[in-house]
């Protein structure tokens, strides 16, 4: 495993990067930390090759580009006003307008109201969404309502590494394996995401 990070994780505090790091290296990974993987053929399919790492080349069999994702931002950007961040995501306002339209909306990993592109975000911003789109329905106006407040730096973070082990970062704390489990690594969120999604088994 290659980054640039001089640590996994860097944006949180550091005891989720440290303890994820631990697990890696005890599961037989290695990792390369502080240096930046130059040279990709691809930055999105897995391919063969080679790697520019600190100034030298070298051979892998199979290389897997885990790059961060991008948002699928073109219906938007044809709006007026609208102003790109960082992965294709449209920055947004308080209250999650992409643009200078009043009553258009951006959610989700498109939408980039400060939170990062996760469920978590996304599972936060579902229940203010919901309310004012409701009220906007009846009538009143945006800007007479609360705006969107992010997670920001506080934003949990839940990293599995398979179904028995793995970190997370609980807003005022790091969790080990036992908790990573039940909160995430046992099915990924797929059974309560595909309830909200309305799927069957």
């Amino acid at each position: 495993m290659i980054s640039s990070d001089a640590a996994l994780f860097p944006a949180v505090p550091g005891k989720l990067g440290r303890s994820l790091a631990d697990k890696l290296r005890a599961m037989g990974v290695t990792l390369i930390l502080g240096t930046r993987a130059e040279t990709l053929a691809s930055l999105t399919e897995p391919h063969a090759g080679s790697l520019t790492l600190g100034g030298v080349e070298h051979s892998f069999d199979l290389i897997f580009p885990a790059i961060g994702s991008r948002a699928n931002s073109q219906l938007l950007e044809s709006l007026p006003g609208v102003q790109k961040s960082t992965a294709q995501r449209i920055r947004t306002d308080p209250w999650m307008r992409p643009s200078s339209l009043p009553n258009v909306l951006a959610a989700g990993d498109v939408g980039d109201a400060g939170d990062a592109m996760t469920i978590v975000a996304a599972s936060r911003q579902l229940p203010w969404l919901e309310r004012t789109l409701k009220a906007l329905v009846q009538g009143k106006a945006l800007e007479q309502m609360k705006p969107y407040k992010p997670w920001g730096a506080k934003a949990p973070i839940l990293v599995p590494l398979g179904p028995e082990r793995g970190n997370s970062f609980l807003v005022a704390f790091t969790a080990g394996d036992w908790v990573t489990r039940k909160m995430k690594g046992e099915d990924l969120f797929l059974t309560k995401y595909g309830k909200l999604m309305g799927r069957k088994g």
